[in-house]
C-alpha cells in the first residue's frame, strides 16, 4: 500500500505537467529510502513524461538537488536532470561524482550526459576524477563515454529547453534498456516482455 504512495505520487507530478504542486508532497520528506526509490523509480520509468518543468517543480517541492543525500535517490534523481539539461543540478552531480567513487551510483550520472548529447561535460568530469575511481570503474565511465550517443538518444529529448519543455508528443511508447539509465524493475519488465 505504501508504494502505491509513492508511485501516486510521481504520477501526480507528471500530470500537473510541473503546473502545481500535488497535495500531500510534503509526506515524501517522510519516507523511508525503499519509499523515495519507488517514486524516482516510477518517474524513470515514465521518462517521456518527465518534462523539465516536472523536475523544476519536484526540485521547487522537495529541495531534491540540493538536500536529497540518499545515495540510492541521487543515482536516480542527477541522470533525469541532466538529461533534461537542468541547470540547478550539474554542480550538486558534478561534485557527487567526484566525491563518490561506486560504479552503481556513478554509472547513470554518465549515461545521463552521454545519452543527452553532452559527452564533453562527461569527459571533463570524467578527466578531473579517474584517478580517484578504481580502476574498474574508471573503465566502466570511459565505456560509457565511448559509447555511441545516438543508440540510446530517444531516451532524452536533447533539445528539450524550458521553453519546449512538456512536448512529449514525439516521446517513444516503449522505451529501449539500458541497464545504466533503466532502473532494475524497468530492466526486468523488458526482458521479460521482449525474450
Amino acid at each position: 500500500e505504501e508504494s502505491v504512495e509513492a508511485q501516486s505520487l510521481a504520477f501526480q507530478y507528471i500530470d500537473l505537467g510541473g503546473e502545481a504542486s500535488p497535495d500531500g508532497y510534503q509526506e515524501y520528506h517522510n519516507w523511508d529510502s525503499l519509499m523515495k526509490q519507488i517514486f524516482h523509480d516510477t518517474l524513470e520509468q515514465n521518462y517521456p513524461e518527465v518534462t523539465w518543468n516536472v523536475i523544476a517543480r519536484i526540485d521547487e517541492d522537495l529541495s531534491m538537488t540540493e538536500t536529497e543525500f540518499d545515495p540510492e535517490v541521487r543515482m536516480r534523481w542527477f541522470p533525469m536532470c541532466l538529461g533534461r539539461k537542468y541547470d540547478p543540478a550539474y554542480e550538486p552531480a558534478e561534485l557527487w561524482v567526484s566525491s563518490m567513487g561506486r560504479g552503481k551510483y556513478v554509472y547513470p550520472v554518465f549515461n545521463g550526459l552521454q545519452y543527452s548529447g553532452q559527452n564533453e561535460v562527461g569527459e571533463i568530469w570524467y578527466d578531473n576524477n579517474r584517478n580517484f575511481y578504481h580502476p574498474q570503474v574508471s573503465a566502466g565511465v570511459r565505456d560509457i563515454l565511448d559509447s555511441d550517443p545516438s543508440d540510446f538518444s530517444y531516451l532524452f529529448d536533447v533539445n528539450e529547453t524550458p521553453e519546449t519543455a512538456g512536448d512529449t508528443s514525439a516521446a517513444p511508447s516503449i522505451m529501449k534498456a539500458n541497464v545504466y539509465v533503466l532502473g532494475p524493475l524497468a530492466m526486468y519488465v523488458l526482458l521479460v516482455t521482449f525474450m
